[in-house]
């Protein structure tokens, strides 16, 4: 598993290889949470540059805001919210070192440089 995980060379193609890897991994007691913990991280994903909330997800997927946070909790060990910073950071890291001079922490859901250094601080911290 962790061979394909470095084989792949883009960010993406990896947390494809996760995503599968977790979702697989559930007990069919867990199926009916896996639906929905991949239909809000297909969405999360979808509005990474726009900062989608947790509520718009819920109503997009036809689930409570309490239940979606404790099928993640328990499922993938992280809040519905940490996800969504996570998927956020993650990706305009990739615009930052696809096009460092092009890139504006505006349009990948930030209201400025300061705010997006801020999270990438906070994000390396926490690992």
């Amino acid at each position: 598993m962790l061979g394909k995980i470095i084989a792949e060379n883009d960010f993406i193609s990896r947390v494809g290889i996760i995503e599968h890897f977790l979702i697989n991994n559930l007990t069919e007691k867990h199926e009916y949470k896996a639906n929905f913990i991949n239909n809000a991280l297909a969405l999360l994903t979808d509005n990474k540059d726009e900062g989608c909330r947790v509520n718009k997800v819920c109503g997009g997927i036809g689930c409570t805001e309490k239940s979606l946070e404790r099928y993640f909790k328990e499922c993938l060990g992280m809040t519905p919210k940490k996800a969504a910073n996570i998927i956020r950071v993650r990706s305009a890291m990739d615009k930052v070192v696809n096009n460092k001079w092009q890139f504006k922490p505006h349009l990948a859901g930030y209201y400025d440089g300061s705010h997006f250094y801020k999270e990438i601080n906070r994000f390396r911290n926490e690992r």
